[in-house]
């Protein structure tokens, strides 16, 4: 699967996701830095779709997620959440600003370090949606 393939096949896993919760999914008709909007009980959430499957060499158990987009940083002014699709897990972690505001990158972890490594780690399990 290319990379074009994969955004699309997250974000359907989104979609299926946000219907499951009972949230109404919109798609944007031009381009913003946003992948879809979810409303739920009248509140809209501007979310940015990523699929992680990328390995980082040094880590097992562990993907890392590049947070950029054109040269830029994904900010809380401009997206509330992003919905991040582990396909190893089958899983949607839930991010919200206070983890990727102005963040390049960001570690997700499958099981604990073997080193005991806590700091800087993200649990997938305690962001799963």
């Amino acid at each position: 699967m290319n990379t074009r393939n994969k955004g699309e096949y997250a974000k359907l896993k989104v979609m299926l996701r946000a219907a499951e919760l009972g949230y109404v999914v919109s798609l944007p008709t031009t381009e913003v830095r946003y992948d879809v909007v979810l409303e739920k009980d009248g509140e809209f959430q501007r979310a940015q779709v990523k699929y992680a499957d990328g390995q980082p060499g040094h880590a097992t158990d562990s993907v890392r997620l590049a947070l950029y987009r054109r040269g830029r940083l994904y900010d809380g002014d401009e997206i509330d959440v992003i919905l991040v699709y582990l396909p190893r897990l089958d899983k949607i972690c839930r991010f919200g600003p206070e983890v990727f505001h102005n963040k390049q990158i960001l570690q997700i972890r499958y099981a604990p370090a073997k080193s005991g490594q806590r700091q800087g780690c993200l649990m997938a399990e305690a962001y799963f949606w």
